[in-house]
């Protein structure tokens, strides 16, 4: 009968354990509905991936990305200078490998006087028309796209197995806690059984 005791508070260890260990893997599993008897199960990410995907969509889009910052970001004198740098190398490439084939036809050092003259005033063009082609840009992020839908489309094409590995990397301390937590609260409750046994 001892013996019969100490198994009791081991064997709801066990269940304890082994029911959240389940609970956790229906996060994930069935992936495909599992009809029974008018009954269907499948797991919850899955079901529910198209509401997951609209709801990071939403904090995605409320809380994270704003037009705006982007926009900002652009503005800055060193975005600025970041794109007319490579707007240079861009036009330099330009000019040194399509314009200088003319500009051999002159002697070497008019031709290459020329090739800096028309670079100059490319850029100069150029850089004069940042602003404003920069504000267009701007404008066309704010109108045309949608970050959340972005996200909504991303995560729905998001492969559940790939989903799952990474949530479980994540995570992971934290699901094998919960696990561990069903095998002790089994255990006190197993305990309790034997102390009531015992005693009443």
């Amino acid at each position: 009968m001892q013996t019969l005791y100490w198994f009791i508070p081991l064997i709801s260890a066990g269940i304890g354990w082994f029911t959240n260990y389940l609970a956790i893997r229906m996060i994930f599993y069935p992936r495909q509905p599992i009809r029974w008897r008018g009954l269907s199960f499948q797991g919850l990410i899955p079901k529910r991936q198209r509401e997951l995907a609209e709801s990071i969509g939403n904090i995605v889009q409320r809380e994270l990305v704003f037009p705006q910052d982007i926009a900002n970001s652009m503005r800055t004198p060193e975005s600025q200078q970041q794109l007319r740098q490579n707007l240079e190398k861009k036009i330099d490439h330009f000019l040194q490998t399509k314009v200088l084939r003319i500009a051999a036809l002159y002697s070497t050092l008019n031709g290459l006087e020329i090739l800096q003259k028309m670079k100059r005033a490319i850029i100069t063009e150029v850089v004069a028309m940042l602003p404003d082609v920069t504000e267009r840009v701007i404008a066309q992020i704010e109108e045309s796209i949608d970050f959340k839908q972005i996200v909504v489309d991303r995560i729905e094409q998001f492969d559940m197995e790939k989903l799952e590995t990474l949530i479980l990397q994540i995570a992971r301390r934290e699901l094998q806690a919960i696990e561990l937590l069903g095998g002790v609260l089994g255990f006190l409750i197993g305990v309790v059984q034997v102390v009531l046994l015992v005693f009443l």
